[in-house]
C-alpha cells in the first residue's frame, strides 16, 4: 500500500542501467512509502525462505537468478511494464557475449523512448544511496598512487569492506566524478551539491545517514576533531525563510574558501547544518 502523502518520486527501472542500483533506489523509496516494509516482508510477500535475500542481492553479495525474476517483481509489487523493464536489465547482467549485451541495450533505448524516464534521478540514486560514496569520492583528493579498494575501505569511517568501496569506486568512474590522472584516482570537479535538481529519496537516505553518523561521532570522535554546536530559538515564517537564506549563503561562501587551497587536507569532514522545527506551531 502506498502512502497518499508520499509524494516522492517511485523508481522507475527504465532509469537505470542495472538491476542492483535500482533494487537500492526501490528499498530507499519503500521504506518511505510503505510502512510495512523490511527485508522479512518482501521474503514473504515474494516467496523466498531467506529473510534477508534483497539485501544480499541489492548489496552485491548474492546474484539474482533469471528463474527469481517473476517472484521479485511480485514482491516489489511492478506492474507489467516495470515487471518487463526489471528483467530486461537482469538479462542485461546474464549476458554472455557482447551481441546479446548490444541487442539487449538496443531493447532498452527503444523502451525509453516509448517512454521518457528523468535519468538525473537514476544517478542520484546511485551516488547517494550509500553515503560512503560521497565520502570516497572526496578520499580520491587525498589517496596515494596505488591506492585499491582495500585502502578507501581502510580509510572510511566506520570502516567498509572492500567489496563496498569497489563497487563505490566503480559507481564515481560510471557517472564521471572521478577520473584516472598519473595512475591515481582524482575528484573530476571540485564539489558536488544535492540541491538544485537533485532532489530524490536517495538523497534525504544520505541525510539521514550523515545524521546518525554525527550522532555516532559524540561518543566515538575526540573532541578536538569534532564540533557540534546549536541554537534553539523561536522563529516567525518570515524568519525561517531569512535563516535558510544565510545558511545557504554561508555554505557557497564557505565552499569558495575551501576549495582554494586542499593541498594539505589530511582528512574528509562532514558538515552538516539543520535547521528543522522542534514544536508544532501554537496556536494565536
Amino acid at each position: 500500500m502506498t502512502d497518499p502523502q508520499n509524494t516522492l518520486p517511485r523508481p522507475d527501472p527504465l532509469a537505470f542501467d542495472a538491476y542492483r542500483p535500482y533494487l537500492l533506489a526501490m528499498i530507499a523509496w519503500l521504506r518511505v512509502a510503505e510502512p510495512r516494509f523490511s527485508y522479512r516482508w518482501f521474503a514473504r510477500r515474494a516467496g523466498f525462505s531467506a529473510p534477508n535475500y534483497l539485501k544480499l542481492v541489492a548489496e552485491g553479495d548474492r546474484s539474482l537468478a533469471l528463474a527469481s525474476v517473476d517472484r521479485f517483481a511480485k514482491g516489489l509489487g511492478l506492474d507489467a511494464r516495470e515487471h518487463a523493464a526489471f528483467e530486461r536489465l537482469v538479462r542485461l547482467d546474464h549476458a554472455a557475449t557482447d551481441a546479446e549485451r548490444m541487442a539487449l541495450g538496443e531493447e532498452l533505448r527503444a523502451a525509453r523512448a516509448a517512454t521518457p524516464v528523468h535519468r538525473l534521478a537514476a544517478d542520484a540514486y546511485d551516488l547517494y544511496a550509500r553515503w560512503w560514496t560521497v565520502v570516497i569520492r572526496e578520499l580520491c583528493a587525498l589517496a596515494p598512487v596505488g591506492a585499491d579498494a582495500g585502502w578507501f575501505a581502510r580509510m572510511v569511517r566506520p570502516a567498509l569492506r572492500p567489496t563496498q568501496a569497489r563497487a563505490a569506486l566503480d559507481r564515481l568512474l560510471r557517472l564521471g566524478l572521478v577520473r584516472e590522472v598519473a595512475g591515481r584516482l582524482r575528484p573530476s570537479d571540485t564539489k558536488v551539491s544535492t540541491g538544485g535538481e537533485v532532489v530524490s529519496l536517495a538523497v534525504r537516505g544520505y541525510h539521514r545517514a550523515m545524521l546518525g553518523e554525527a550522532a555516532n561521532a559524540l561518543d566515538q570522535i575526540p573532541r578536538d576533531v569534532r564540533h557540534v554546536s546549536s541554537l534553539t530559538v523561536p522563529l516567525t515564517a518570515r524568519q525561517y525563510a531569512e535563516v535558510t537564506r544565510r545558511v545557504a549563503e554561508f555554505r557557497r561562501t564557505l565552499l569558495e574558501g575551501l576549495d582554494e587551497d586542499t593541498a594539505e587536507a589530511r582528512r574528509i569532514y562532514q558538515v552538516e547544518l539543520c535547521v528543522f522545527p522542534v514544536s508544532e506551531e501554537v496556536e494565536p
